[in-house]
This record gives C-alpha cells, sequence and structure tokens, in this order.
C-alpha cells in the first residue's frame, strides 16, 4: 500500500503564519503591559516604548526561535499520526483472526495517542510569557453605590486598576464600567481565589464627592460598597497667557478632604475621567467639597501641566498664569512653589530656556515621583505650579536646556519642608555643534531621537532624568544629523538615542569642530 497516496486532516496542523501571529500576539501583549507598568511609574509614552522593546530585543530572532520549536513540534505529530494510522489499518486486517487480542492492541493503542501531547506554544523561547492553559473558575468584583441617604446611586463612573503577577510577572490593567439603576455595578470574571492581586477603584458620580478604596489583600468575595458625600457645583477657568485654554482635556489626579483622607486616580484611568472645556476654556467638575486639596492634570496642545487648588464656596475658580507670585517669591527670599530664574555668565537674563523639574515627595509616607516642564518669562524667570510645593519634605532636580547655553541642573533636597530660596541657575556660551550619528557600518542614523542625559564639565555633573526625555529630545535629519549647541569643548557627555524602538547610550569627548561623528553601537 502506498502511504503517500493516503490524505487525512491532523488537528493539530497550524500553518506557519498562523504561528507568526500567536507569536506576535503573545509578544506584543507582553510588551504593552511593560510599557503600561513603565508609564504608571511615572516614564513617558515614547521612553516606555523604547525602554520596553530594547528589554525584549529583536522580535525578529524570537519568532524564529520560537518557530523552529514549533514547526519541531508539528513534525512529530504528524509522523506519529501517521504510524497510528498504519497501526490501526493492520488491525483491522486481523480482526476477523484476533478479536480479543486486537480489543487489547487497540486499547494500548488509544491510551498511547492520548498520553501524545502537543507541546505549549514555543515557551522555550519566551520564558513564562502566557498563563496556563487551564482556567480556574475566576470570581466577580462586585459593589453597590449609594448617596449620603442611602438611595442608590444609576451611572456611577467606576475605574478599576487591576494588579495581577501571572507567572511571577507584573501585569497591570485599566477597566471601567457604570452602576445600574439600583447602584450595582459588576467587573465579570475578574479574579481568581486565593491568587496575588491588588484593587483600586475610584468612583466619580455627578454631584457626590470622589471617593476610592484601595485592596492590597482580596478575600473570599469581592464586594465593595461605596456612600458617596454631596458635593458643591463648580466651574474651573483655565487660562495661558490671557487666552482661554478651549478644548482642553481635564482629569482629576487625587484629592484630599479636611481630614486628610486622599482619593487617587491612576493617570492609565485619565481618559474614563476626563472632561472637556469649553471654547472659553471652562469645564463643570462636581466632584469636589469645600476645604478639599485638589490635583487636576490639563492636556492642550501636546503640553501637560498639573495644577493643586484649594476648593472654596465660590461658583468658579480659575487657573491661569503664576509670573507675578514668582516674582513675589524672588523679592521675598523665600517660596513655597519650586520657582526661580535663569542667567547667563554675564549675570542677563536667559529668556525661552526650557527648565526641567524631576520632583520627589512622599504623601502618605509614600514615595512619588513626577515630571513637569515650564519655560522663562523675557525676565528669565520660572515658576511650577503649586503643586510642587517646598513646604513638605521633598527633593527635586532642576535642569536647564537653552539654544546657545550650556545644559545646567541642581539637585536641591528639602526633608523639614522648610520654605526655599529660588533656584538660580547660572549658564555658560555653548559652542555650535553639529553632530553626525551613523551606525557600526558607518550608515547615517535618519530620524533617531536623541536627548541629553549627562554633562560633566571639570568634574562637575550636570543631567536630566530619563524620564523627562520626551521634554528634551530632538531628531536627526535626512543626512543623520543633528545641533546641540549646549555643551562646550571638553565636556564628557551622555546622549540617549532611539533607533527603530532599540534605546542606546552614546558617552564621548567634546571636541573643538563645529561636526562631529558619534557612532552609535547596538547593544
Amino acid at each position: 500500500m502506498n502511504t503517500k497516496s493516503i490524505r487525512f486532516p491532523l488537528s493539530n496542523y497550524r500553518s506557519i503564519n498562523t504561528i507568526n501571529s500567536d507569536i506576535d500576539d503573545e509578544l506584543n501583549f507582553h510588551i504593552d503591559c511593560r510599557i503600561d507598568e513603565l508609564m504608571t511609574n511615572g516614564m513617558s509614552k515614547p521612553q516606555a516604548e523604547a525602554e520596553a522593546h530594547a528589554a525584549f530585543g529583536s522580535q525578529q530572532l524570537i519568532r524564529k526561535k520560537c518557530r523552529q520549536i514549533n514547526y519541531g513540534s508539528r513534525v512529530w505529530i504528524g509522523r506519529m499520526a501517521v504510524l497510528g494510522l498504519m497501526v490501526a489499518l493492520l488491525a483491522i486486517g486481523f480482526l476477523t483472526m484476533e478479536l480479543i487480542s486486537l480489543r487489547g492492541q487497540n486499547a494500548q493503542l488509544s491510551n498511547q495517542l492520548k498520553n501524545t501531547q502537543r507541546p505549549a506554544l514555543a515557551v522555550a523561547a519566551i520564558p513564562a510569557l502566557h498563563e496556563s492553559t487551564v482556567q480556574d473558575e475566576k470570581q466577580d468584583l462586585i459593589g453597590k453605590v449609594t448617596d449620603p441617604e442611602g438611595e442608590p446611586v444609576a451611572n456611577a463612573k467606576v475605574l478599576l486598576i487591576h494588579k495581577s503577577w501571572p507567572n511571577n510577572r507584573f501585569r497591570m490593567d485599566n477597566l471601567v464600567t457604570k452602576t445600574k439603576k439600583d447602584g450595582s455595578y459588576k467587573f465579570r470574571r475578574l479574579h481568581v481565589s486565593g491568587s496575588q492581586a491588588e484593587f483600586k477603584l475610584t468612583v466619580l458620580a455627578n454631584d457626590l464627592a470622589m471617593a476610592d478604596q484601595y485592596i492590597e489583600k482580596p478575600g473570599e468575595r469581592l464586594e465593595f460598597d461605596f456612600q458617596l458625600e454631596a458635593s458643591i457645583p463648580k466651574t474651573f477657568l483655565f487660562m495661558n497667557d490671557g487666552k482661554p485654554r478651549s478644548r482642553a482635556r481635564v482629569f482629576p489626579l487625587s484629592r484630599r478632604d479636611s481630614d486628610g483622607i486622599e482619593s487617587i486616580i491612576y493617570p492609565a484611568s485619565s481618559k474614563e475621567a476626563s472632561s472637556r472645556t469649553d471654547a472659553e476654556g471652562k469645564v463643570v467638575m462636581n466632584h469636589f467639597q469645600v476645604g478639599d486639596e485638589v490635583t487636576l492634570a490639563i492636556s492642550h496642545n501636546g503640553e501637560v501641566i498639573e495644577e493643586t487648588v484649594t476648593i472654596d464656596d465660590s461658583p468658579e475658580q480659575k487657573f491661569g498664569s503664576d509670573e507675578a507670585v514668582a516674582r513675589d517669591g524672588l523679592k521675598g527670599n523665600a517660596s513655597a512653589k519650586v520657582m526661580g530664574s535663569i542667567l547667563n555668565e554675564a549675570g542677563e537674563p536667559v529668556a525661552g530656556a526650557k527648565v526641567l523639574l524631576m520632583y520627589k515627595s512622599w504623601p502618605n509616607n509614600r514615595f512619588r515621583m513626577e515630571r513637569a516642564v515650564a519655560k522663562t518669562d523675557e525676565a528669565g524667570l520660572f515658576v511650577f505650579p503649586s503643586k510642587y510645593r517646598t513646604t513638605q519634605k521633598c527633593a527635586f532636580l532642576v535642569s536647564v536646556i537653552a539654544d546657545g547655553q550650556t545644559m545646567t541642573s541642581e539637585y536641591v533636597t528639602n526633608m523639614d519642608g522648610k520654605k526655599l530660596p529660588p533656584v538660580i541657575l547660572e549658564t555658560e556660551a555653548a559652542i555650535k555643534k553639529n553632530f553626525l550619528l551613523e551606525d557600526s557600518d558607518g550608515n547615517p542614523l535618519v530620524n533617531a531621537v536623541v536627548y541629553p542625559l549627562k554633562r560633566d564639565a571639570a568634574g562637575k555633573e550636570f543631567m536630566i532624568y530619563p524620564v523627562s526625555a520626551s521634554d528634551a529630545a530632538t531628531k536627526t535629519d535626512a543626512d543623520g544629523k543633528v545641533d546641540l549647541n549646549m555643551f562646550t569643548g571638553g565636556d564628557e557627555v551622555s546622549l540617549g538615542v532611539v533607533v527603530a524602538g532599540s534605546v542606546q547610550n552614546v558617552e564621548f569627548s567634546v571636541d573643538e569642530e563645529t561636526e562631529q561623528t558619534l557612532v552609535v553601537k547596538k547593544k
């Protein structure tokens, strides 16, 4: 019998395209989880994407290794299937002569086939990329939202941050739902009882105060109720240089009530919690009480700023420029805000300089790190929102970038929470410098993202945190060139370079030439 003429379906057969698609889905899932994790820890989205892709390495190489392992499994299964078919046909030929013996042989063959399992998809190439295929029973997370009188609140928005550690790797999911007419809400099939998880629930409802719960060790029953307090009607007006911030996206980050109890919304939930300002720069947000200290994030024209305000009993509160406050702070020689001035070596103000702030604080004894960016005015003054107070335990790095002036920074610590004098930074004249970036083969790196990380001038170090990279970054042109007029000859410099999703560090000494070639080697 010619077995080549036999054609039959193989239930385990999967095409190369199907295998590639599965591998890409699997890898992209874990890269997305890593990006969410890095952004939650304060990293910008471009930097988080670059860092995540660099950590996982070449996607093409991973796919190749996975395909080799999976293809080997498929060939082995096919051969076993052909062998099983031949044995079955021989058994049928002897059926009329040895029925009892044949039944024993068939039972043995059946057991062999049942015990033959196809290996999971290339887990050797990507360790611990997927959870167990055995689906444990998952619990619903439920609850009810009521008003101060105990009446149900319908259409309240319930935001959920679900942290879990499948296969000992951190994962964070952002979910949202709304309450029904009876005030109840439900997140279906969310948690396997006994597994490690944490939950952050925040409720937003019109005319009721924002509230949250954080659950570190969930019990057997996932049921969390909220009884919200009444809030006041409040309109916020956002201005910028005398003009309204129209169509800006505004979302609450935190609310601290008069008793010091804080409710927080993670930035990952900003889309679900945000509202838009109108043409006059106004937005209604009825989630707060008089005396609350509230921090709002405002996204407008590609810029994200944060403002902290104490809620008063007026129907409208205004946010705008704080330049006058900055000047008063400089005159008074002490300030409750992070502010200061930038001067050149002649003592003259540097206008239009970009000032990067990395602010560290410990609210409720929990470490928090935030970044912000500002520009100096014509008088060389800068000021950051009142959210970044010096009248509390804090530490911050102020870094300055200005074309034609040397990159400068200063690190300030204030563990006693005292008012600090303004930060006054002096820059020097920088040399005009054009850098040509090439790979190891001498090819120019086109559209590479470049940002300064460190400058060492005669033993004195100035730096910018990597999480501020997006605020300090520029790109190479079609010839792989970029102007960075922020150094002097002899400076020891470290640059971050992002090429095709891969992040590289380049360290070099700045020479006196107008143009300098830098070779970016892959890790």
